[in-house]
Parts: structure tokens; sequence; C-alpha cells
């Protein structure tokens, strides 16, 4: 904008001085049209002594020449005229634009001056927030880490910590196996003194040991008789088992053609009697129709 309107100063002093210009010439050839005119009005016939002295002289044509020369000259006066109304109104134009702008800059001049110290004050406080952001970056990444660190050494401590009680429930356990083996070594020391029982039927774990060994060797004897038993008759017991298959497939066999001898059997029954009351049925229409 700023530009435009110093290209627009430019040209409205360019056309000031081309119109004073221009008034001059126009001031020159009112003085010229006054001079014909008078010099026509004392000569009639001013005309032809021009034409004549044009042919004498060889310039033939050159008043009509001059003539279209002047109505030009007066078209193109008529369209500076119209180029210096459009060239006032423009610069009435860009005056008002001027006033305008002078008056909306003296407006905006508080404004403005409000908004430079807003400015300052932002920057201000711009500076402060970055200072302030980067001394918070600082200190969080430094809590972070301090956070890690105590992060690891807490997992660490759970680590430890879960070996520990794993290791306290081991011993535990092994504490309470070995006083319960202690116990029972106790009470049987007191049991081989003579000091209780360990049940009705027994006295100390050391007889009820015995008693159990033996209780298993006598059956381990039974079932290594019965295992030698099996073993020896498992040709025979095997030889047994395919003649009960064998007997078997024979009395279902048997049973069968039985079942299908009874069926046949109850056919043949069944179509004498059907062929019987056919014969009975024969003679009743015979006997009908001999009485008839």
């Amino acid at each position: 904008m700023k530009s435009y309107l110093k290209g627009l100063q430019a040209k409205t002093v360019t056309y000031k001085e081309r119109k004073a210009e221009l008034q001059a010439v126009r001031a020159e050839v009112n003085v010229l049209l006054k001079t014909k005119e008078l010099l026509e009005s004392r000569d009639k016939n001013i005309q032809e002594f021009t034409l004549e002295l044009e042919k004498s002289k060889g310039v033939s044509g050159f008043q009509a020449t001059q003539s279209q020369l002047e109505k030009v000259s007066a078209n193109k006066s008529d369209l500076d005229k119209d180029k210096g109304s459009t060239l006032d109104e423009t610069s009435a134009i860009v005056d008002r634009i001027n006033q305008t702008l002078a008056a909306k800059k003296a407006n905006l001049a508080p404004q403005i001056k409000e908004l430079r110290a807003v400015r300052e004050e932002y920057k201000e406080v711009e500076q402060e927030y970055r200072s302030r952001k980067t001394q918070h970056d600082n200190t969080m990444l430094a809590l972070q880490t301090e956070r890690a660190r105590l992060e690891e050494d807490l997992a660490k401590l759970k680590s430890d910590l879960a070996a520990e009680e794993s290791q306290f429930h081991f011993l535990n356990s092994l504490k309470v196996v070995h006083e319960a083996r202690l116990q029972m070594m106790t009470d049987e020391l007191n049991f081989q003194r003579g000091e209780g029982r360990l049940s009705d039927e027994h006295q100390t774990m050391h007889e009820k040991l015995e008693a159990t060994i033996r209780e298993q060797e006598v059956r381990a004897k039974k079932l290594r008789k019965r295992q030698k038993k099996i073993r020896q008759g498992f040709e025979e017991n095997v030889a047994q088992r395919n003649m009960f298959l064998q007997l078997r497939y024979l009395m279902q066999q048997k049973y069968a053609a039985v079942q299908e001898t009874r069926a046949s059997t109850l056919a043949e029954q069944q179509q004498e009697q059907d062929n019987f009351m056919r014969i009975g049925q024969a003679d009743d229409a015979v006997e009908r129709l001999v009485f008839d």
C-alpha cells in the first residue's frame, strides 16, 4: 500500500507539471484561434487566397491537414481533460485515503503504544517462562533419574525379600520336619524304656516297622507264587480261552440255524393254513351253486 501511494504521489506531481504545460499550450492555441478569426473577418476570401498560396508554394492540402490536426488536438485536449479529471479524482481519493490512514493511525496510536507495552511484557514473561521451563525440565530429569534409581533399588530389594521369604519358609519347613523327627525319636526312646506304647498292637515304632516288613514279605511271597502259577498255566489258559471262543462261535451259528429253521417252519405252516382256508371257501361256493 505504501509503495502504491508513493507511486501515486509521483504520478500526481507529473500530472501537475503536464497540466501546467497543457494550460500554457491551450492559452497559445486560444491566441492563435482569435488571430485566425480576426484575419478571417478582415478578408472573406482568405480561404481561397490560402489555397492559391498553397498551390503556388507546392504545399496543397496544408490547411486541411492543419484543420485535421486541430481536430485531433481538440480531441486530445478533451482526452487530457478527462485524464485530468480522472487524475484529480484519483488525487482526491488518495488524499482521502491518506486522511483516513492518518485518522486511523491517530486512533490506533494509544492501542499501538499499549500493544508495544504488552509485547515488552510478553517478552519478559516468555523469557521468564523459558527460564522456569528449563529449570523445570532439569528438575524433572533429575527426579526421573532418581525415581528410576529408586525403582531399581526397590525391585532389587523385593527380589531379595522374596528370596529371603522363600529361604525362611524352606528352613521353617525343615524345622518342622526335624522337630517331628525329633519328637518321633523321643517317643521311640520313651517307648523302648517302657514309658508308654505306640499302640495296642505294637510297643514301639521299631516293632511296627518290623511287623510291616514281615507282612510285606509274606505278601510278596504270595504274589511271587501266584505269578509263577500264572506263568506256568499261561499257555493252557490261552488254549482254553481259544476253545471257549470257538465254542461260543459254534453256539451262535447253531442258534442262528435254529432260528432260520423255525422261521421257515412257521412260514410253511402259515402257507398250509392259508391253502386250507382257500379250499374250504371253494367248497362252500360249490355247495351254494349246487343248492341254487
